[in-house]
């Protein structure tokens, strides 16, 4: 979490740089396990079971119901909200690999926006290259337009919700990362909420559960996420890091 006074972030153009604290609010959109530290976070897909659709189609096994699929997925949501410390989850219940950045959709984003009101938002870079799956791209799209929205008072204006602009946008995944925030206090929270994302253990995280050599896959999928992390902290002087891109004129 931020401290009282200052938080030291990092930029790859201008190096360290003290700032006011104002990561204590962040709102996460995303559409997989992407765990940071959040005070709340919008769940795009992977919905809860409904009359008018089945829900996440996100797995392998083929013998999987979508629907249970789907109640587990949120069921995961919620314990990695909860690891993490966030106030809530909002799931929005779009359809798995269909998301589209359409009016409703926007609309939908940007009232969550309005009525949290974070100081950081953070979502998916939807212009990094070769992105195969069409919901991470439009996710990104999609927030970003909501943040265009909830900032400016003539978007849906029938909300009767105060605009809302946010300080500062992070994008993870980022084709150009030039903001990294160190995250050697907060490594062993982002493994626990992964891991509670069971569903994903195998596709994923290649951890087989029933394997005689679960528990050595379980300490190889650690090692590779803090390597990686060591690889965005070695371009600040080592330690732990999570990069992005940062977009500060909102």
């Amino acid at each position: 979490m931020a401290p009282s006074s200052a938080t030291l972030h990092y930029n790859r153009t201008f190096g360290a740089r003290r700032e006011p604290a104002r990561l204590p609010f962040p709102l996460d959109v995303w559409c997989r396990p992407q765990p940071r530290r959040v005070s709340e976070l919008i769940q795009v897909k992977a919905p809860r079971p409904s009359p008018s659709h089945r829900a996440s189609k996100g797995t392998w096994d083929r013998d999987t119901d979508p629907a249970v699929l789907g109640a587990a997925r949120v069921a995961e949501q919620e314990e990695a909200g909860r690891i993490l410390g966030a106030a809530a989850v909002h799931h929005l219940s779009c359809v798995d690999g269909e998301l589209t950045n359409g009016r409703a959709e926007r609309a939908r984003v940007c009232e969550v926006i309005r009525r949290t009101r974070p100081d950081v938002l953070l979502t998916h870079d939807p212009w990094k290259r070769y992105r195969l799956h069409p919901d991470h791209r439009n996710a990104g799209l999609l927030t970003l337009d909501a943040v265009v929205a909830a900032r400016d008072p003539h978007f849906f204006p029938e909300q009767r919700l105060e605009p809302h602009r946010p300080d500062v946008v992070l994008l993870f995944e980022a084709e150009v990362i030039d903001h990294y925030e160190r995250v050697d206090a907060t490594f062993a929270a982002k493994v626990n909420a992964l891991l509670a994302h069971r569903s994903q253990w195998h596709s994923t995280m290649g951890i087989d559960a029933s394997a005689p050599d679960a528990e050595a896959q379980h300490r190889a999928f650690v090692a590779r996420l803090r390597c990686e992390l060591e690889e965005l902290g070695a371009a600040i002087g080592g330690g732990l890091a999570e990069g992005f891109k940062r977009i500060d004129e909102v």
